[in-house]
C-alpha cells in the first residue's frame, strides 16, 4: 500500500512536469482506482505552474503601496480562523493521508506565489504599455531627392563654382548647340546641360566628357564619362571624373565607340567649354 501511494505521488509529480509516457499513463489510471481521492487534485500542476512562471523578468520594481497591499492580503487569508484547522482535525487528516496533506500545502504555497507572480507581470506589463502610449516613436519625415537640375541649382549658388558655356569647334548652323558645364571642386561634383545635342546611335556610339588640369597632362586628361542622348531638346548629365579634379582648365566632349575609351584620340570633338 505504502510503496503504491508512493509510486501515485511520483508519477503525478512527473506528469505536471515532463509529461507520462503510454505505459505510465496507464498506470496512473490503475492506481487512480486505488486511490479516487487524487482524480480531483491539482496541486500538481499549481506547482508547475509556478515553477516555470518564477523566471520571469519584471523590468520595473514592485511599487511599495503593491507589495505592502498583496503581504497583507496573504496575511489576512492564511491567518484567518476559517483557514486554520484545529490540531485534532489536522492530526485526523495527517493520519488519514500524510503524504497527501504535505502535498496539499505545498500545491496552495506555489499557487499563493503564482499569484503574486502574475501580479507583478499584468502590473509590469501595464506600466510598458501605459509608457509606449506617452511616448509614441517619431515617424520621420523622408528628405525628398532632389532632381537632376535642382542639384545644377545648387551648384551655381555655392561660392568657388565654375560656370562657362559650350562652344562647337565646328559651327554648324543647321544644329546650333548651346547649354553650359558647372563644376564645385569642394564637391567634386558637376552638371553639363545641353541644347540641341545629336541624338546618339548606341549602338554605334556614345558621348564621353573629358577634363582638362592644370596639373595633368593634356594628352591624358580625367575621365569624366560616358553618356547618351535620347532626347532633341534641352538635357542635364551629371559629370562622373574617374580622377580628382583639383583646377579645371577646359571641358570637351568627344564621340567614341560603345563603352567609351581610355585616350581619347579627340577626332570628333562636339563641344568645348573653356575656362
Amino acid at each position: 500500500m505504502e510503496k503504491s501511494n508512493d509510486k501515485m505521488l511520483e508519477l503525478l509529480a512527473d506528469q505536471a512536469a515532463f509529461g507520462l509516457t503510454e505505459e505510465e499513463a496507464i498506470e496512473v489510471e490503475m492506481l487512480l482506482e486505488e486511490f479516487p481521492e487524487w482524480k480531483s487534485d491539482n496541486s500538481f500542476e499549481l506547482a508547475a505552474t509556478a515553477i516555470s512562471l518564477a523566471n520571469l523578468d519584471t523590468s520595473e520594481p514592485l511599487p511599495n503601496s503593491l507589495r505592502t497591499k498583496i503581504l497583507a492580503d496573504s496575511e489576512k487569508f492564511f491567518a484567518s480562523p476559517e483557514k486554520v484547522l484545529e490540531k485534532e482535525e489536522f492530526q485526523k487528516t495527517f493520519e488519514f493521508a500524510p503524504k497527501r496533506s504535505v502535498f496539499d500545502w505545498l500545491g496552495w504555497a506555489f499557487a499563493a506565489a503564482f499569484l503574486v507572480v502574475l501580479g507583478v507581470n499584468i502590473w509590469s506589463t501595464r506600466l510598458q504599455d501605459t509608457a509606449k502610449s506617452d511616448n509614441p516613436p517619431k515617424t520621420q519625415t523622408p528628405t525628398p531627392e532632389l532632381t537632376t537640375m535642382q542639384k545644377r541649382e545648387q551648384i551655381l549658388a555655392s561660392a568657388g563654382n565654375v560656370s562657362v558655356a559650350w562652344t562647337q569647334p565646328k559651327p554648324d548652323e543647321t544644329a546650333p548647340l548651346s547649354g553650359d558645364v558647372v563644376w564645385d571642386n569642394a564637391k567634386q561634383e558637376g552638371y553639363m546641360r545641353f541644347q540641341g545635342l545629336p541624338v546618339n546611335d548606341v549602338n554605334k556610339e556614345t558621348y564621353q566628357l573629358w577634363i582638362f588640369d592644370e596639373n595633368q597632362d593634356e594628352k591624358t586628361p580625367v575621365d569624366g564619362g560616358v553618356f547618351n542622348v535620347n532626347d532633341k531638346g534641352e538635357v542635364i548629365i551629371p559629370i562622373k571624373a574617374k580622377l580628382k579634379v583639383k583646377n579645371p582648365k577646359m571641358f570637351a566632349v568627344t564621340v567614341e565607340k560603345p563603352g567609351g575609351v581610355v585616350v581619347s584620340k579627340r577626332e570628333k570633338i562636339v563641344a568645348l567649354a573653356k575656362v
